[in-house]
């Protein structure tokens, strides 16, 4: 998981980084698509685990180690990211903090109708939350023989969610809001019920991955903007799982050996930090820029800024101080946060994944 993490974060900078790029694809969706999947399989995973061998009222101590162990996963570095946010005096930050401590920076982003300086990622992070609050409700109370076919219609209704969304609101934003992604996470969970029932050879997932990928890349191309709207995001969801499927299934060496690359591995352990402070670098370098061009009072010299700031040499600083500032938040701030997970174990079923 932690490789198809590496690959997710590494197309969303370059989304970010590179707006250019984004006239082949949507690499930032495509990235923050496979993180929703991913989170939809492995937290259903988890309180499918837990609760397989208790009922009734006993499944509350669950929510609880539940909701214990993504506090202590998510919140410390997310505060120490918008502590920086502050530090920086983002506009948004300073004039509308609440609704990113509250975790509703989607709701805030969509009412605003603007990106915003250094902010804009925090929507995805929003619509993560959101989901935790209200699915282990879904997995733990819906009876098991309806869990399957609830996420497959929810699934199929991804497509009519985000058109009634887009009908009523008249703007791209509304697929921003957590109703819109719902179909993402639930194609994850779905994966994980096909996983944990049947073991489906690999050339389906092959063609699983190839025929949505192939279909996302024709509505891409096509003039057809509302069909890309309303069906993009499921075909880039379903060739995520297909991904995942294939990671957790191949036996193939090659795949087995670049599962295993340390230097993946480790950027993928370190995505949740790239992600948090991602956007910050830009604009850490363009006012450290600015300011030397103000000292030097040159008049050529933001012509040069400006063409230098979307250069590889741009982005290789950006990318090294950006490593830097996600090691930290691992070292002192994420890791010493997940060692207290042992202090809220899943009782019934030891030895769970740290997620």
């Amino acid at each position: 998981m932690d490789v198809l993490r590496a690959v997710a974060i590494v197309l969303v900078l370059i989304s970010h980084w590179f707006p250019a790029t984004n006239a082949v694809a949507d690499w930032g969706g495509v990235g923050v698509t496979a993180f929703f999947v991913l989170s939809g399989f492995l937290i259903t995973a988890i309180l499918r685990r837990a609760a397989a061998p208790v009922a009734g009222n006993k499944r509350g101590s669950i929510v609880y180690s539940f909701f214990a162990r993504r506090i202590l996963r998510l919140l410390p570095a997310y505060y120490c990211a918008l502590l920086l946010a502050w530090a920086l005096k983002l506009p948004y930050m300073r004039e509308a903090w609440q609704w990113f401590v509250l975790h509703g920076a989607n709701i805030f982003l969509f009412r605003q109708q603007q990106w915003g300086e250094g902010m804009g990622h925090f929507w995805s992070l929003a619509v993560e939350e959101q989901f935790y609050l209200f699915w282990p409700a879904v997995v733990l109370l819906l009876p098991r023989r309806w869990l399957g076919p609830g996420l497959a219609l929810l699934g199929l209704a991804g497509p009519l969610i985000r058109w009634w969304l887009l009908e009523r609101t008249a703007t791209s934003f509304s697929l921003i809001l957590t109703p819109a992604c719902l179909d993402l996470f639930a194609i994850g969970a779905g994966l994980s019920l096909v996983l944990e029932r049947r073991r489906l050879p690999t050339r389906f997932w092959v063609g699983m991955l190839l025929a949505s990928g192939g279909l996302y890349m024709w509505l891409s191309a096509s003039a057809w903007a509302t069909g890309f709207a309303l069906l993009g995001p499921s075909c880039l969801a379903l060739a995520a799982a297909a991904s995942i499927a294939l990671a957790l299934t191949t036996k193939a060496a090659p795949a087995q050996w670049l599962l295993r690359q340390p230097a993946l591995v480790g950027l993928g352990r370190l995505s949740y930090g790239l992600y948090l402070y991602h956007l910050y670098v830009p604009v850490i370098l363009h006012r450290l820029l600015h300011h030397v061009g103000r000292l030097i009072a040159h008049g050529h010299y933001y012509q040069a800024v400006l063409a230098w700031e979307t250069t590889v040499a741009a982005g290789a600083v950006m990318g090294l101080l950006l490593l830097a500032v996600a090691w930290l938040s691992w070292r002192f701030v994420e890791r010493p946060f997940l060692s207290l997970q042992r202090l809220f174990p899943y009782e019934h079923a030891p030895g769970l994944s740290r997620e």
